[in-house]
């Protein structure tokens, strides 16, 4: 299997997370609490997959924590540009996606 992405969107207490693959395709998807139990549901279900990045929307403000927690752990942690890429997000709430292949990690 190819790399994927977890694509993050926290929220006050909650955080919901898509892994997307190269292709676009949905692989899994949640909502966990921000709280040590949830956080670790979370982590688990992201590990699954051996090549991953987690682009962390609000990694500068809301998800701030959420992304120190994941880089403390060992992840690596990006940032989807001013337009999100995951469907999760194609809301009027979030804007619109661009295509996997337009994303990078942060260096």
């Amino acid at each position: 299997m190819g790399q994927v992405i977890i694509g993050m969107g926290p929220h006050k207490r909650s955080a919901t997370i898509e892994i997307i693959n190269d292709r676009e395709k949905i692989l899994a998807q949640g909502r966990f609490g921000t709280d040590r139990d949830g956080y670790q549901t979370m982590l688990t279900l992201g590990r699954q997959h051996k090549d991953r990045v987690w682009a962390v929307e609000g990694c500068n403000g809301i998800g701030k924590h959420l992304a120190q927690r994941l880089v403390a752990d060992g992840e690596t942690v990006g940032r989807p540009g001013v337009r999100r890429c995951f469907s999760m997000l194609e809301s009027p709430t979030y804007g619109t996606s661009i295509p996997y292949q337009q994303w990078a990690p942060t260096s």
